[in-house]
C-alpha cells in the first residue's frame, strides 16, 4: 500500500512540474523566484509588444483593474483616460461614475488583456499602480473604447501618453454626440476639458 501512494505522489509531483515548465516556458511565471517576480513579468512581457495577455482577476472602476500575473494580483491603471470617481474614499462619487465601471467591468471582466508600456510614462504612478495601455484580445484599445463611447475622458497625466492624438478625436466625438458623461445627465457639473 505504502508503494502505491509514493507512486501516485510521485506520479502528481512529475505532473505538477511539466505544468510549471511549461508555464514558465510561456512567460506566466519564473521557476527561479516565483510567484513575487508576477510584477517583473509583466513589465517585461509589455515593454516587449509579444502578445502575452493577462487575466483580468477584478475590476475596481472604469480606470483601474487587477491583473493575475502567474498567481500575484498587480493593479492596473489604465493611461490616457480618467472616468468619473467612485471608488475613492475621500470623494463622494462623481456623475457617471457608476456606469464607467459598471462598463469596464461589462467590458474586462472575465477576459484576457494585453499591456502596454508607454515609454513617455513611468512603470508606476504614486499609488504603486503598474500605468499601462490596455488592448483586448480582438486589438481593440480599450481606452479609446471607454473615450469615444462617453466613460472617460481623455487625460494626460504627467505627460501625454502616445494615443493622445486618438484619444481627443474619440473624445470629441463624444462630446459632439452628447454620449455618456458628455451627454445632459452630468451637464450640471462642471466637467473639464
Amino acid at each position: 500500500m505504502k508503494d502505491k501512494i509514493l507512486v501516485i505522489f510521485s506520479a502528481v509531483g512529475a505532473a505538477l512540474a511539466i505544468v510549471a515548465m511549461s508555464l514558465a516556458a510561456a512567460g506566466v511565471f519564473d521557476l527561479r523566484a516565483g510567484d513575487k517576480n508576477a510584477g517583473q513579468n509583466i513589465r517585461e512581457n509589455a515593454k516587449s509588444g509579444n502578445g502575452v495577455f493577462f487575466a483580468v482577476a477584478r475590476v475596481i472602476d472604469g480606470d483601474t483593474f487587477e491583473v493575475n500575473a502567474g498567481g500575484a494580483i498587480d493593479t492596473v491603471r489604465v493611461i490616457g483616460i480618467d472616468t468619473p470617481e467612485i471608488a475613492d474614499p475621500r470623494k463622494s462619487a462623481e456623475c457617471f461614475g457608476a456606469e464607467a465601471s459598471s462598463k469596464a467591468k461589462e467590458i474586462l471582466s472575465g477576459k484576457n488583456v494585453r499591456l502596454e508600456s508607454d515609454p513617455d510614462q513611468g512603470e508606476r504612478d504614486k499609488y504603486g499602480r503598474l500605468l499601462r495601455h490596455i488592448f483586448l484580445e480582438d486589438g481593440t484599445n480599450f481606452g479609446l473604447l471607454m473615450i469615444k463611447q462617453g466613460y472617460a475622458r481623455e487625460y494626460a497625466y504627467p505627460v501625454p501618453g502616445k494615443y493622445r492624438a486618438e484619444f481627443q478625436a474619440a473624445q470629441n466625438y463624444a462630446r459632439e454626440n452628447s454620449l455618456g458623461l458628455w451627454g445632459d445627465v452630468c451637464r450640471t457639473e462642471i466637467m473639464p476639458n
